[in-house]
């Protein structure tokens, strides 16, 4: 209830229940920071920055050597504490977009960013099995999905405005429901023996948790969205 597995190293705590409702503990840690760690942010100029991110990194990379391998999955892929660098990294990101608003020839340069950041995407996942996990299940893909990330906040280029499109939004809106919703799906129809096909699998995991996302979505999200904007709207009137 307390929203704070996440910071438990016991696998049967953080993964308790819903196993990807880790991240939502994360996240909350993530918002209640925030407030103390943007200011900070913004303070700092770009050389200051750049040292504290070497220093971070350095000491990142020294921790994974030193700590056991045992706690390496409960700590550098649950934990909110090391996972705040992911946080970091997207109040980075969001820097060097207001960086990249002002460039004249910003249409440009997203149409050759959008490509070349799938093509790094596809090459970090053809060779991720070359990589420790350690670091495959967080720091291995810092850079390529920075870089994703940074070239699909615009909405220019061919392949931004494909993604831009109603039912490429509608998708994303449902994702966060689809996320946690999947492993769920997995696990009990597994119980249930339901088929031997991958085939068939892979479209029945995939249609209920797309289902349950929509129901979710229309029936909870959207008005508790709603709910949340009234309390807003009043508190701003009064």
């Amino acid at each position: 209830m307390a929203m704070l597995q996440s910071i438990i190293p016991i696998e049967i705590v953080y993964f308790s229940f819903n196993s990807p409702g880790w991240s939502i503990s994360t996240e909350f840690f993530f918002y209640f920071i925030f407030p103390f760690f943007l200011p900070l942010v913004l303070k700092v100029n770009l050389r200051n920055a750049l040292l504290v991110i070497a220093f971070v990194l350095l000491a990142y990379f020294s921790l994974v050597a030193i700590f056991p391998s045992n706690l390496h999955h409960s700590q550098f892929y649950i934990s909110p504490i090391f996972r705040v660098l992911d946080f970091f990294i997207g109040i980075i990101l969001y820097l060097l977009r207001s960086y990249i608003l002002p460039f004249d020839r910003k249409d440009k340069l997203i149409q050759i960013m959008q490509p070349l950041s799938i093509l790094m995407l596809a090459l970090f996942v053809t060779f991720h099995s070359q990589v420790d996990y350690v670091y495959r299940y967080a720091s291995y893909y810092w850079l390529p999905m920075s870089f994703v990330i940074l070239s699909f906040s615009f909405d220019s280029g061919f392949l931004g405005r494909l993604l831009a499109g109603r039912l490429f939004v509608y998708f994303g809106e449902i994702s966060f429901g689809f996320y946690l919703f999947h492993w769920l799906v997995i696990k009990y129809l597994n119980l249930a023996s339901y088929s031997n096909s991958l085939s068939v699998n892979i479209a029945l995991v995939f249609g209920i948790t797309c289902l349950l996302s929509i129901v979710s979505y229309e029936l909870y999200e959207k008005r508790c969205r709603r709910m949340i904007n009234k309390i807003i709207s009043v508190k701003k009137i009064t």
